[in-house]
């Protein structure tokens, strides 16, 4: 469907997203407005969709199929409605065209009379009807959450429930209704926020779930797209993922990633900074990549999961979806254009805290999932602390050796643990610098020392994680940390 509101509310760099237009022709071969087919004929029943126009005035049309290859005009009409909306019905049979293509509408020789006032895609296979619940988790953005609710309103009808988990306990209660329920929380980081949002979810008996950070911001028809393809999926492809790719808010219109793969070593990122105005790019996102997660700033998950692979990993923050996403081995994510969220830079939220849990949970993460974790981590606890100490950025290595040797405490240390002093803990540290010239001088004693360390006492310590996986993310272990 058109998005036509949101673009009138956007700037010229934005709109781009939306519609290409000048003074002679407005054009749709865009992010969110071309229709990629290729994934409906594969994962769904639909070969034909009926394109319907509402319009005033007049125009010169024609609906194009497009890919890297070449391209196929498939009507060419000229539109005429004088005093009141006109409308325009086409079948579209999406048999035999072009691999990995879109189709797209154009308009030119356009009167100052004419308006596109929407147009949508539409077929007559027959639907599922999913109970969605979104969930958002919050700690202390309030502001944000309030605008993300505004926006999901739009979506109610398809969109079940929104679970509002508020980590800060700050949101007002008030909201509760048949459509937003606000649970306030234990501040678990996103780990727990997330968790608790998909028990939630499972209680209130929802068939998919969509987890979505807090800052984002999304075009609600997007979500309505999505469930629109869930409901339409063959039964082979009922436990689908489908994920969302991140756009740069401080680059609107540049992609951050679709979809990425952890390689135990570091995180190899699809499609990493393209322009998303580039038709060439559109295309590029259509193709098949090699990626093993998608992230939680938005994924759409059938709640089945959590029977089939239990909840996630008490991480606090950093790699829970990236360990979810491994752990649900063969677990089919799609991943596609019109499809995408605006999040902050990471590179801007970045403080030297981080590191500790970037550091502690990929290490885990490693030792539950790959056989050579010991080789992979000690090559990225060498590499990272090599590239600080290079850069001088002592504190960082201070932390990447403090999540290190919480790692090798194993996970009895992590079922005692209490998250959030253990947070505050690290908060604290991180603000501490060492002493320059003494850092200078051991911290490549240090380093060598723990990479011998790794390689030593690292396959025990992976054998103790995966001992206590099921423990670590069984319903009963998140009950007790939540307190419930």
């Amino acid at each position: 469907m058109l998005i036509q509101e949101l673009i009138t509310n956007t700037n010229d760099v934005v709109e781009k997203l939306f519609v290409n237009r000048n003074l002679a022709q407005v054009s749709y071969d865009t992010f969110y407005n071309g229709f990629f087919y290729n994934k409906f004929l594969e994962y769904t029943e639909v070969n034909k969709v009926s394109f319907k126009l509402i319009f005033t005035g007049k125009s010169s049309f024609r609906i194009i199929c497009k890919n890297c290859n070449k391209e196929i005009i498939l009507v060419s009409e000229k539109l005429e409605s004088k005093n009141s909306k006109g409308t325009f019905v086409c079948d579209i049979s999406l048999l035999n065209l072009p691999q990995n293509g879109m189709i797209y509408p154009v308009f030119n020789d356009f009167d100052s009379d004419f308006k596109i006032i929407n147009f949508s895609y539409s077929c007559d296979t027959k639907a599922k009807t999913p109970f969605v619940a979104a969930i958002i988790c919050t700690y202390k953005r309030d502001e944000f959450v309030y605008k993300n609710l505004e926006r999901l309103t739009e979506c109610k009808g398809l969109l079940n429930k929104v679970i509002v988990v508020d980590n800060g306990n700050t949101i007002n209660a008030n909201l509760n209704d048949d459509f937003v329920k606000v649970v306030p929380n234990l501040n678990l980081g996103g780990s727990g926020g997330f968790t608790r949002g998909m028990m939630e979810a499972k209680n209130m008996g929802a068939t998919h779930m969509l987890l979505m950070d807090d800052d984002i911001v999304i075009v609600p028809e997007t979500i309505c797209r999505a469930i629109y393809f869930l409901s339409l999926l063959k039964d082979e492809y009922a436990d689908m993922w489908l994920g969302y790719s991140m756009i740069l808010n401080n680059k609107p219109t540049t992609q951050f990633e679709l979809g990425s793969r952890w390689s135990g070593y570091k995180m190899m990122i699809n499609n990493h900074n393209i322009p998303l105005t580039s038709v060439k790019s559109l295309f590029r996102n259509e193709t098949h990549h090699k990626y093993n997660y998608s992230a939680w700033w938005s994924l759409f998950m059938p709640v089945s999961v959590i029977d089939k692979n239990g909840l996630p990993y008490p991480f606090f923050i950093k790699f829970d979806d990236i360990e979810y996403g491994i752990r649900s081995k063969n677990q089919k994510i799609l991943l596609s254009n019109g499809f995408g969220v605006w999040h902050e830079n990471f590179d801007d939220k970045y403080s030297p805290s981080l590191e500790y849990y970037l550091m502690r949970n990929a290490a885990i993460t490693n030792a539950l999932h790959f056989s050579n974790s010991s080789r992979l981590t000690a090559f990225r606890y060498f590499g990272k602390c090599v590239k600080s100490y290079l850069k001088f950025k002592f504190v960082r290595i201070k932390m990447i050796n403090a999540g290190l040797e919480d790692y090798f405490k194993g996970p009895s240390f992590l079922i005692k643990l209490d998250q959030i002093e253990n947070n505050a803990f690290v908060k604290a540290k991180s603000t501490i610098k060492p002493n320059p010239i003494i850092s200078f001088l051991f911290y490549p004693i240090i380093i060598i020392k723990n990479v011998i360390k790794i390689w030593i006492i690292n396959k025990k310590i992976a054998i103790s994680y995966l001992n206590n996986f099921v423990n670590l993310t069984s319903e009963e272990n998140w009950k007790k940390l939540l307190g419930l």
